[in-house]
């Protein structure tokens, strides 16, 4: 039996707020607890581990403590790398250093490395009591160099994987052009290993693929999703987690273990007028199963002419929060101009002029979506969303040649910066 996290980005404090980072650690600690109780051979961390390369010393303390707790009890951690796990220099990541005070129950392989061009994958190959395990860590390159290697990772993988007997597991942190079509290293799940299982990690909405993927003819694999959802596009239904994988048959059995200790989080969409109300409805119809105060992302709809004046705002979200016992997080959403009509046909489009300047001979059939990239990158530059700001500059490092082609990418940045 495995236990596979991934995400679990401990000393994250999504949205700048004190709680949510406690969140984070609060259900880490439970799938300790339900790790302990369940009592599987392995776990695994398919990358992320960490917020940040460099972590707080009290993230430290806190993550050594947990993870003693499991090796403790005798069972085995093995963590692949994503790319908040990475410092800048070659230090050492922090998984490392853990690995090295905790003991040899936890396996962290040293940061990747070269001879020549070619990746040193040898550390990246383990095997714990019949069972192979190969670890594909997310690589810090240009998106071509990346798919290069990683499919080249992959390829070494299988060769490895056919002079072995017994089950084969794969823990990667990386995602699919068909499902993540920004900056995602492999094309296709068709470009694994075909090996009993791949734990994967990077995308934070929890997704399967064991029957289905079987009956393709593809290795099966599943995203457990982070333990907390980070932003308000990453709440599910469902609730979050971590997956339990049954390897004994000829199919992985998958159990998913749903965590008490998440904080409910709700997205919904008002006017002003109607705010009170809606809230209302959600707290009659969902608080029973609270064992948090919810924290709920209100998008405030409404002409701009409409909008309430800033500190008759709070003061109505502060006497919301009282009379419900509730977090609220509001923004307006669509923002407009004063006298701006609903509905504007034939109004001018910013991405698609953004786009003509960034390709004007329309050489790339992506450029619209290097625009809409860059028009988001400037609204959370604006907004200060630390989180919206790394993973927009993600996906668009997957287009280096359009923005750096053409001549007029430059003034094009200066201008709509």
């Amino acid at each position: 039996m495995i236990a596979h996290l991934a995400d679990v980005h401990l000393g994250a404090k999504p949205y700048q707020l004190d709680f949510r980072r406690r969140d984070i650690l609060d259900s880490f600690e439970e799938a300790i607890d339900r790790i302990i109780n369940e009592k599987p051979d392995l776990a695994v961390v398919a990358g992320d581990f960490f917020d940040t390369p460099r972590p707080d010393n009290d993230i430290l303390i806190f993550a050594v403590r947990q993870l003693r707790r499991l090796t403790g009890r005798g069972i085995r951690v093995v963590f692949t790398y994503g790319e908040h796990d990475y410092p800048r220099t070659r230090d050492k990541t922090p998984v490392e250093l853990i690995a090295e005070s905790v003991g040899d129950k936890i396996y962290a392989p040293p940061r990747l490395s070269f001879r020549g061009t070619i990746p040193v994958l040898d550390p990246y190959i383990v095997e714990f009591d019949g069972l192979t395990v190969y670890l594909a860590p997310y690589i810090k390159a240009s998106h071509e160099t990346r798919k290069k290697l990683m499919k080249e990772i992959m390829s070494s993988f299988e060769s490895d994987r056919k002079t072995r007997t017994g089950k084969t597991l794969l823990v990667a942190h990386l995602a699919f052009e068909t499902d993540f079509p920004f900056a995602a290293p492999l094309s296709s799940p068709r470009l694994l290993p075909r090996v009993d299982y791949a734990a994967m990690g990077h995308l934070h909405k929890p997704s399967t693929c064991i029957r289905e993927c079987l009956d393709r003819d593809v290795t099966p694999y599943a995203y457990t999703g982070s333990l907390e959802a980070l932003r308000r596009d990453e709440i599910v239904d469902g609730g979050r987690g971590f997956y339990l994988v049954d390897l004994t048959g000829d199919e992985p059995v998958l159990h998913k273990v749903k965590l008490e200790s998440t904080r409910p989080q709700y997205v919904m969409e008002a006017t002003v007028d109607r705010l009170q109300y809606q809230i209302e409805l959600l707290v009659t119809r969902e608080s029973k199963s609270w064992r948090k105060r919810p924290l709920i992302h209100v998008l405030l709809t409404g002409d701009r002419e409409d909008r309430v004046p800033r500190g008759s705002l709070a003061r109505m979200v502060d006497s919301l929060k009282k009379k419900f016992d509730i977090h609220l997080r509001v923004e307006y959403y669509p923002s407009k101009e004063p006298g701006e009509p609903r509905t504007r046909v034939g109004a001018v489009d910013p991405k698609s002029i953004l786009a003509s300047l960034i390709d004007p001979e329309n050489k790339y059939k992506q450029s619209t979506t290097v625009a809409g990239l860059i028009l988001e990158l400037k609204n959370a530059l604006l907004e200060g969303s630390d989180e919206d700001v790394e993973e927009l500059l993600a996906k668009l490092s997957g287009y280096e040649r359009i923005l750096l082609e053409e001549e007029s990418s430059q003034a094009t940045l200066d201008k709509y910066w």
